[in-house]
């Protein structure tokens, strides 16, 4: 039986750094490259994600990642990031078309399907140009709009992560 999922809920899948489990709570996400940006998904269609995720979600896509020109992204052009080359777009496609189909991305989002691999800095992790990385995870986050907390929902460990 699932549990009903509350209204204002958003999910976004996400290829991480380091191992995430599933159930693990964040304030702010871990190093990650995001798969498929904020989107909402009706629960009794979560299936068809979940039947998705399980069939793409194999290493390869993600295991030859390189560190790239670091850039500045995010709406002021304020947010300091490495883009990622070796990212196979496949996996994005295939999860963003099925949200565009069964879900909905916010209509202000004017990125949501849009596959621009990139690892944000934060202050305990910045790649480094031609820094070789695997990804350890594609992980579903869930959050609440009201509440800072993002949820793993579902998390697919891809193996050796470190390149």
């Amino acid at each position: 039986m699932t549990t009903p999922r509350a209204e204002g809920e958003r999910f976004l899948i996400a290829a991480t750094i380091d191992s995430v489990e599933e159930g693990q709570a964040f304030e702010t996400l871990p190093p990650h490259m995001t798969v498929v940006r904020w989107f909402s998904l009706a629960e009794h269609r979560r299936h068809f994600l979940d039947n998705a995720m399980g069939r793409l979600m194999t290493a390869e896509p993600f295991q030859q990642l390189v560190g790239g020109k670091h850039s500045l992204f995010g709406e002021h052009n304020d947010v300091p990031v490495r883009e990622m080359l070796g990212a196979e777009a496949g996996p994005h496609f295939g999860l963003s078309r099925l949200v565009k189909g069964f879900g909905k991305f916010p209509e202000s989002d004017l990125y949501a399907e849009t596959f621009r691999p990139h690892i944000t800095d934060t202050p305990e992790r910045a790649v480094r140009a031609k820094e070789r990385i695997g990804m350890a995870t594609v992980a579903l986050f869930s959050a609440q709009n009201e509440e800072p907390l993002m949820t793993v929902e579902n998390a697919y460990q891809l193996g050796k992560h470190r390149g």
